[in-house]
């Protein structure tokens, strides 16, 4: 296959909403889908589907979502069975403009927007599995071909929710470039320059801007819980069963007046309370004879203001 010459063009990553010319794409890089096709006659295939049998339910959405791309529709998981010990026995992977939107969410009586276009059709095309107990294994059990709506342009597949997707070796350059002080829309740009055009990167700035947030809650899950867990937990390492050994000690009392005395009565119980541990910080309103307790029975901590409280 002869590798086709790209224009050259200027990309300026300071610049929100300018267009990229498409540049030509390597072979190692991109395989297209002329290549494919020989391998997988996409026109002609319904007794290859049938016979087909796949290691696992993955393989067979990669298959079925690969055959989607050549022919020019996305797809998703519908129905599925699992047994008892976790195994799925049957899954079906259908067009993504299966089924329909109910009507009642065409007449709400107190909607604030206008409805999104109606992108499902009814279609029926599918593609069924089963697990075979004997092999392992999963086989096909029923295709449809046949779709009730147009097909996607070359064009429009790459923008298809099944066919977009940040992979991790993606998103290590975009951890990269986000340390570096890069926007994640100057991200989205370099890649749509590096990969010869928008359509060539794989995912939209949207799927983008998602799994930068997906990441981000899991670096703070990992990091303030889990280390606000092992701080109180004495420092070991954390596990799944780490939280269960915790002892959370609370406290209250009711004072009948607001003096000094009563005060610091109140946070000598509470050292008790805690084992003779003083706290390091103590937060509280901007009562002045709680201050002065403070001050005589915790010297040592520091004491800040709340104004919320």
């Amino acid at each position: 296959m002869d590798r086709e010459k790209g224009k050259n063009a200027v990309i300026n990553l300071n610049e929100e909403d300018e267009n990229c010319e498409s540049f030509s794409s390597s072979e190692e890089e991109f395989i297209s889908s002329e290549k494919i096709e020989k391998n997988y006659p996409v026109d002609d295939m319904d007794e290859e589907v049938m016979n087909m049998v796949f290691d696992s339910e993955e393989d067979a959405y990669e298959f079925y979502n690969l055959y989607g791309k050549l022919t020019g529709f996305g797809i998703k998981k519908a129905d599925v069975k699992i047994s008892q010990d976790g195994t799925v026995r049957y899954r079906k992977f259908a067009c993504s403009r299966e089924g329909k939107r109910h009507e009642r969410y065409y007449n709400l009586a107190q909607r604030i927007r206008q409805p999104r276009p109606e992108t499902r059709t009814g279609c029926l095309a599918c593609l069924r599995i089963k697990h075979d107990k004997a092999s392992e294994k999963y086989v096909v059990t029923n295709f449809v071909k046949e779709h009730n709506h147009k097909m996607a342009s070359k064009s429009s597949i790459p923008y298809l929710w099944s066919h977009r997707h940040v992979t991790d070796a993606d998103y290590a350059q975009v951890r990269t470039m986000k340390m570096a002080g890069v926007k994640t829309s100057q991200v989205m740009k370099f890649f749509a320059m590096q990969c010869g055009g928008y359509g060539n990167v794989g995912f939209v700035l949207k799927d983008l801007y998602n799994r930068v947030d997906e990441e981000r809650r899991v670096l703070i899950e990992a990091g303030d819980a889990k280390n606000a867990i092992a701080y109180f937990n004495g420092g070991r390492p954390v596990t799944n069963h780490s939280s269960l050994n915790m002892m959370w000690t609370k406290n209250q009392a009711l004072v009948s007046g607001e003096s000094v005395e009563e005060y610091e009565w109140l946070l000598h119980t509470l050292t008790k309370a805690m084992g003779g541990r003083k706290p390091k910080a103590v937060i509280t309103d901007g009562d002045k004879a709680m201050r002065r307790a403070i001050n005589n029975v915790f010297p040592d901590a520091r004491h800040r203001l709340c104004i919320g409280i």
